[in-house]
Order: structure tokens, then C-alpha cells, then sequence
């Protein structure tokens, strides 16, 4: 008969568990990393601090109260770059930032809705 000490194998397990957690925690840091870093992601958290910078910095609702109505395009048109470049030059390079990255974003966007499957061998 065999001695089995079961305080050894009860350690053995608890090494093995601790080991097996830390691992894990591991392999869902990379994960989280690799899916965070995405360029998809990046566009996305820079297209929101940039929004954020708009938003502190214009009274967006002032704007849109003292802008024509949306029948005149002509108005509008000369209102929005009126007052587009007539605000300070931080305020013009975030929005400039802003509409770039966004320009980014929606091909991205656009661009994954029009993909097509092709199949491996075409």
C-alpha cells in the first residue's frame, strides 16, 4: 500500500490554482491591451477627448439657439464658418482634429459595412 500524504496533494492543488489564476490574469491583460490598442479604438478615444475639449470650450447650445433655422443652408453656412473662424485658434484646431479623426472613423465604419467575404482561394 501506498502512503498518500494528503497535505502534499492539497499543496500541490493550491500551487497549481495560484499558478492557473495568474495566468489567466495574464492572458486577459493581453487581451484587454490588444483589443484597447486597436486602431479602430484609438480613433475612437481620440475622436472622444477631442469632443470632450469641444464641448468644455464652446457653449454648443448658445451656438445652435443664435443659428439660423436649418430651411436657409445658405445662412447656415455662412454662420457656421463665421463663427468657426471667429473663435479662438485652440477651439479651430480641436474642431479641425475632430473632423479629421471623424472623417477616419466613418471610413472605417463605412468601410466594414461594404465588405464583402471573399473565399480563400479567389
Amino acid at each position: 500500500m501506498q502512503n498518500i500524504n494528503i497535505e502534499r496533494i492539497l499543496e500541490d492543488k493550491a500551487v497549481m490554482s495560484r499558478w492557473r489564476r495568474a495566468t489567466m490574469r495574464r492572458i486577459y491583460t493581453a487581451w484587454l491591451l490588444r483589443s484597447a490598442t486597436r486602431p479602430f479604438m484609438v480613433k475612437s478615444y481620440i475622436l472622444f477627448v477631442l469632443l470632450l475639449q469641444i464641448i468644455s470650450r464652446v457653449s454648443v447650445s448658445d451656438v445652435l439657439l443664435n443659428a439660423p433655422g436649418f430651411s436657409d443652408p445658405v445662412r447656415n453656412i455662412s454662420f457656421f464658418s463665421s463663427a468657426f473662424f471667429n473663435t479662438e485658434a485652440v477651439v479651430q484646431l480641436v474642431t479641425l482634429g475632430a473632423g479629421v479623426v471623424l472623417v477616419f472613423f466613418f471610413r472605417d465604419v463605412l468601410g466594414r459595412s461594404f465588405q464583402t467575404v471573399r473565399p480563400r482561394g479567389a
